[in-house]
């Protein structure tokens, strides 16, 4: 194929070119990393393979790569191949990169620009929520490797949560590269939401949070964004269960144990761990997901990344025992129980409302209709109510409310596509402003940057 035959994208994302569609391997999304945020023609190369080239492996590294930059940008791309070569059967499975609902299937392709080897460099932030944590930050921040493979920048952002000891200086002297000052304390939640978005702004591509207690170790990280960096994975959950744990109190154990079930099943996946405050995220990742509750923020990402097709995987991870006091995350059991349940159903409804009312309307209808029949009966064959008169009411009113149920089962339905809607146009939004202009979002939050430390 010669140069001018090849596609041309549009900023829009529209093909341009000659008809040859069967030249187009794939549309892949995200490849911003390349193209921008102008026109772009991606050309295959020109240069005679030698002989003794292995294009079998060639290939298959070449699609490895490609996969690891379109899945931490966010432009799309056209990769071609030519005609006058073979094709080549690839011995990689795409599944298990992309995940098992891929956004993308790719087929095959051959040889794309040189361009695509010089990607900009990466870049990781580590966030760290903390609320009076100066006995313990330090020791998190200095376990923070400053050179990881397959990273070329590293940030460390802390989110003072309102802090009224030494938290902050401790961290600036540990080598906290940001920090993001609340002027009170405004719970784990919130303080993890605008860590997520100092990330974003700051430009990272792989975002980790991490605990301020240090009952995580921060050496792991390597192996937490591990997946991310082979493109394996969006989401990564460090998962305490499936590694070692050192101490956690038994209620605090079997707590954890039955919020992850209950996850699980309303997620639609299987988690060892959804309660894990050591997680990672690519970039896109980051960008699709929106906090709206409290208490149960880690569990109500994992449901939203299920059902926005994220790709999740778990790799086991050490929890060890806080060395100053007891843990702060869950200091009431109960009270976090009740929100939990609470949350967990209402994520639930939120993301099926119309099968969720659906199942209770239906469920009253029935009732009042088998209620009914027995009157209806009576009815016929004697002419008279009397005397299931109530039971009459009682079928009449079952059978009303549940319709009712189901009806609003349907307007909650829409209003979910509505806020569907919304959520993807601040997606869009995300991705499109600047930095700056998301620092304005909030005038009680400050931040505060500090020389980059070695």
């Amino acid at each position: 194929m010669k140069t001018k035959e090849l596609k041309k994208l549009d900023r829009s994302g529209g093909i341009q070119g000659s008809n040859e569609s069967k030249n187009i391997i794939k549309l892949i999304p995200h490849i911003e990393k390349i193209i921008g945020d102008r026109d772009y023609e991606l050309m295959i190369s020109e240069r005679p393979l030698p002989k003794d080239t292995n294009r079998k492996e060639l290939a298959d590294n070449d699609l490895i790569k490609v996969i690891n930059i379109t899945k931490r940008s966010g432009q799309p791309c056209i990769i071609v191949e030519k005609l006058k070569e073979p094709d080549i059967e690839y011995d990689i499975d795409i599944e298990d990169i992309l995940g098992p609902n891929p956004t993308s299937q790719i087929s095959r392709y051959d040889h794309i620009k040189d361009e695509i080897e010089k990607e900009k460099p990466i870049k990781i932030a580590i966030t760290i929520p903390a609320y009076n944590e100066e006995d313990c930050i330090g020791k998190v921040i200095s376990e923070i490797p400053r050179k990881i493979e397959g990273i070329d920048e590293i940030e460390i952002i802390v989110i003072n949560d309102g802090s009224k000891d030494r938290t902050v200086e401790v961290a600036k002297e540990a080598g906290a590269n940001t920090i993001v000052h609340f002027s009170k304390n405004k719970g784990l939640a919130m303080a993890f939401k605008e860590g997520l978005n100092a990330a974003i702004d700051s430009g990272a591509d792989i975002i980790v949070n991490i605990d301020a207690d240090g009952q995580y170790n921060a050496t792991e990280i390597q192996k937490l964004i591990q997946p991310i960096l082979d493109g394996k994975a969006e989401m990564v959950l460090g998962s305490r269960f499936a590694g070692t744990i050192e101490h956690m109190v038994p209620q605090k154990r079997w707590g954890n144990r039955l919020a992850t079930l209950v996850v699980g099943w309303v997620a639609g996946m299987n988690v060892s761990d959804a309660q894990t405050g050591f997680r990672a995220f690519s970039r896109e990742a980051a960008m699709r997901l929106f906090i709206h509750t409290g208490y149960t923020y880690t569990q109500e990402m994992i449901i939203q990344a299920v059902h926005k097709r994220l790709s999740i995987v778990e790799v086991p991870v050490e929890f060890r025992k806080r060395k100053n006091g007891g843990s702060r995350l869950i200091s009431n059991v109960l009270k976090y129980a009740k929100h939990s349940a609470a949350t967990l159903i209402r994520t639930y409804t939120y993301y099926n409302p119309l099968g969720t009312f659906s199942m209770i309307g239906g469920s009253l209808f029935l009732v009042g209709v088998l209620f009914g029949l027995r009157v209806l009966i009576h009815f016929i064959t004697t002419g008279m109510v009397t005397p299931y008169l109530p039971t009459a009411v009682l079928s009449s009113g079952l059978a009303i409310i549940g319709f009712q149920i189901i009806v609003i089962g349907l307007i909650a339905d829409m209003s979910h596509q509505n806020r569907h809607i919304m959520e993807e146009v601040l997606y869009r939004m995300r991705k499109a402003s600047k930095p700056e202009e998301f620092n304005k979002r909030n005038q009680i939050i400050t931040k505060e940057v500090l020389p980059l430390r070695t």
